[in-house]
């Protein structure tokens, strides 16, 4: 058990100092471009299993190939502890290029204040070194900070000592040919508004554009070229490179830039159509630009509508650019603002009176059409209201009339069943006596079938008009009721009890008793609920 014990312990070891190597030699070699840097250090599978200085290294790697790529994303901020661990080792080199990393990822999510710090850092590291690359990209980084806080001065102050410090360095002068650099020199002189100079260093960037697989960043770099040429005064060479631009670009964003900048460049060649049609085209991108991109259509359009001689629709755009911009004053350099001011000045009284004439004639049409619409509602609804009357009033008079059938049916009925129990109750009590004086029942058989005989058919039309057809209703649930259940039914649904029941059919309660248990069974009456109820919730 202690040997199996060793053998692990052996392999921990040698497995921990398996990656060593690959990250040693990195460090030596330092011609190794960033994307073979990258596939290296993705073959380091398990960073846990190196030894910490190799374990700082591997990410400074990362990091530098990354920044090298310019490919910095927002989880890069989490190398400041490798920071500290090679400020404390003295090795300012390394940490001023983690510096430069963490302060663009700190940029790009929008928190310039930790971006400037890490920036000042680096500097006061870099100041230190004898290498002055790394202080040349720590200007860079500051200047770009700079501009996208909006602080031009502060980012013409870093940009001017980037350059002047690649001018006081011959072996920094020979980097610059390299792509990457070359691409901050020209984006620091056009910032500087130094576009013939840009030129010269974008001239250097076709190979470089050619060889890198970014198409946004190639896209950009020909959005560059192509603007500094503008400024520059070489409008056809501009075109070209707009093109370029717009053809490398992967977003709306990009296909609206292009077109503003060619809108531009047509401006400047005094070509309306070729103007119009780009505008055309931006107007579609437009709701995928930002603010900037919506003041440099509105100031171009307002320049097309200069160039076709329609001043108005001129001035009204120029107002929306002035709008966004957030100012309140006409640039002073623009003749054409100031000659639009003093033409308009007159007609804007003339066209504020045309507007309000519009108005007040608008508002009397409204008002025509508001009285003539309150009339027809009010008409409509005289007219609804007297027709409900009309309707309450006939339902009322047509209620009534059914109230007093139904009153006159209800006493017919009683009357009928009042006079038939009478009869029914004298012809009983014949019986009996026919019984006690031995005469037979023929004898009194005229008295049983004569007037005074329960008419079952008017029991039966009366319960209908009453209790909604409850005689057919039963005889339709029901069909295997007997005639005498059926009339049990009827009885008892009109509220005779058993005593009246059995008069009228002349027999004994128990046998009515007898005959209402059946009726229960038959029907499928619980025990707890009574018959007349069951009858009036289950047939009507």
């Amino acid at each position: 058990m202690k040997i199996s014990a060793y053998l692990t312990l052996v392999l921990l070891l040698v497995g921990c100092g398996r990656h060593d190597p690959i990250i040693h030699r990195l460090l030596e070699s330092g011609d190794l471009s960033p994307c073979t840097r990258m596939q290296s250090l993705d073959s380091v599978y398990d960073i846990s299993r190196l030894a910490p200085e190799c374990y700082h290294n591997y990410f400074y790697l990362r990091a530098k190939a990354c920044y090298d790529r310019g490919h910095v994303s927002p989880i890069d901020t989490l190398l400041e502890g490798d920071i500290a661990y090679f400020t404390r080792t003295g090795e300012l080199d390394k940490a001023v290029y983690l510096n430069l990393c963490v302060g663009r990822a700190f940029r790009e999510l929008g928190k310039h204040d930790r971006a400037f710090a890490c920036f000042k850092e680096a500097e006061n590291m870099a100041g230190s070194l004898p290498d002055p690359l790394p202080l040349f990209c720590v200007y860079y980084e500051w200047g770009s900070l700079a501009v996208a806080e909006g602080d031009n001065d502060e980012a013409a102050e870093q940009f001017e000592k980037m350059l002047s410090l690649a001018r006081e360095n011959e072996p920094l002068r020979g980097n610059l040919a390299t792509g990457r650099y070359a691409l901050q020199a020209a984006k620091a002189l056009l910032c500087l508004g130094d576009y013939d100079r840009a030129l010269y260093w974008y001239g250097k960037l076709t190979a470089y554009t050619m060889q890198i697989r970014d198409s946004l960043r190639a896209s950009a770099i020909y959005y560059e070229m192509a603007y500094s040429f503008h400024k520059a005064g070489q409008e056809e060479k501009a075109l070209v490179y707009a093109d370029s631009a717009r053809v490398y670009a992967a977003s709306p964003a990009g296909f609206l830039h292009s077109a503003l900048l060619k809108a531009s460049v047509y401006y400047s060649l005094g070509q309306a159509d070729s103007l119009e049609g780009q505008l055309e085209q931006a107007a579609g991108l437009l709701p995928r630009g930002g603010i900037h991109d919506r003041e440099k259509y509105y100031y171009l359009l307002s320049q097309f509508y200069r160039l076709r001689g329609d001043y108005r629709n001129a001035y009204d755009n120029f107002v929306r650019y002035d709008a966004i911009t957030d100012t309140t004053y006409v640039r002073p350099g623009a003749r054409w603002g100031k000659q639009m001011h003093e033409r308009y000045a007159r007609k804007k009284a003339e066209l504020q009176a045309e507007r309000l004439r519009n108005r007040n004639h608008f508002y009397l049409a409204m008002g025509i059409v508001a009285l003539l619409v309150a009339a027809a509602i009010i008409c409509s609804l005289r007219r609804y209201l007297r027709e409900k009357e009309a309707k309450r009033i006939a339902a009322e008079d047509l209620a009534s009339r059914l109230n007093q059938l139904l009153l006159r049916s209800g006493e017919r009925l009683q009357y009928s069943v009042s006079r038939n129990l009478e009869s029914v109750r004298h012809i009983v009590r014949l019986r009996n006596l026919a019984q006690e004086k031995g005469l037979s029942l023929k004898d009194l058989q005229l008295v049983g079938n004569g007037e005074g005989q329960l008419s079952w058919e008017d029991l039966y039309t009366t319960l209908n008009m009453l209790h909604d057809g409850f005689k057919d209703k039963l005889v339709a649930a029901y069909p295997g009721l007997t005639d005498k259940e059926v009339r049990l039914c009827c009885l008892f649904r009109v509220g005779f009890n058993t005593i009246d029941v059995a008069n009228i059919f002349g027999q004994s309660t128990h046998t009515i008793h007898k005959d209402r248990g059946r009726l229960r069974k038959q029907l499928d009456i619980p025990d707890n609920e009574d018959l007349a109820l069951f009858l009036e919730k289950h047939i009507g």
